[in-house]
């Protein structure tokens, strides 16, 4: 299974007037996500696009021109698998939840090696001499961080 949390700034609101600029967009981040899944995946991969307050704050029938635009996009641009409900506005709750996962996964597997498991790996490169209670007294052998992106 693979996450890909990809913002996009400015976001979908932005663009409230065009909705196929909106949809034209997110061919960027499209473009990120496919290269992450392997070929053979793709047409079982489904993608979501998820719109945050600044899409509801427009409501009515603009929003709605712009989920359609992005719906059409993903049917006609995008090798994953596009979903009927793949693509809607996000509530509160389910903003918030998506921005703990996303910070979450930059303070632990930080791509940039700053995150608490690489931070880890590193401590222990620093010295020789340790004192890790993972790693055996007398231990003579080499020491390779494992990098695992958790999914849920």
């Amino acid at each position: 299974m693979w996450v890909v949390l990809l913002q996009l700034k400015p976001g979908l609101s932005y663009y409230a007037k065009d909705p196929q600029a909106t949809a034209n967009s997110l061919t960027s981040l499209l473009d990120k996500a496919e290269s992450v899944v392997p070929l053979d995946l793709q047409s079982k991969t489904a993608v979501r696009v998820g719109a945050t307050a600044g899409l509801r704050a427009l409501g009515g029938e603009a929003f709605d021109k712009i989920l359609q635009s992005v719906r059409e996009l993903l049917k006609s641009r995008s090798t994953l698998k596009s979903e009927a409900n793949g693509v809607k506005i996000l509530d509160g709750s389910q903003e918030g939840s998506y921005e703990w996962l996303y910070t979450y996964g930059f303070l632990v597997y930080s791509y940039l090696h700053y995150g608490l498991l690489a931070a880890r790996a590193e401590i222990l490169k620093a010295t020789e001499d340790s004192g890790n209670p993972c790693i055996l007294e007398g231990f003579d052998g080499m020491f390779e961080f494992l990098w695992l992106q958790p999914t849920l």
